[in-house]
């Protein structure tokens, strides 16, 4: 498991930590709806690495706890995550200060652990 954090100085490094991975968990702030057009363009960036065209992707909406907050449908619109058909994807919101469906992330990722290589 990789932290490679979302400052610009770290996004060069992304796909270089993601190859070889099972999954690709990507964090999104959801209660920063004035960031996502920069995280579509560095998710869909990332994703056009072909070494990275069936790995299935984990977005992680944080921060559902604050209000307004984006909700699933938003960020399917505003990530473009209809347009990704390679990557097998899901949405889960969470708020990782109240532990709000960390229990969901996890059973996911045990769930990809468990499911056959492609």
């Amino acid at each position: 498991c990789w932290d490679l954090g979302g400052q610009s100085q770290y996004r060069a490094e992304w796909g270089r930590y993601t190859r070889g991975c099972n999954v690709i968990i990507f964090v999104v702030d959801a209660n920063a709806m004035g960031i996502l057009p920069d995280a579509k363009i560095e998710l869909h960036r990332l994703l056009e690495d072909r070494e990275l065209a069936t790995t299935p992707l984990l977005v992680v909406a944080n921060k559902i706890d604050l209000e307004p907050h984006a909700t699933e449908p938003e960020l399917i619109r505003e990530l473009n995550l209809d347009y990704i058909v390679d990557n097998p994807w899901i949405i889960i919101p969470c708020s990782a200060l109240r532990n709000t469906n960390i229990d969901e992330v996890i059973q996911w990722l045990i769930k990809q652990a468990d499911a056959p290589k492609k």
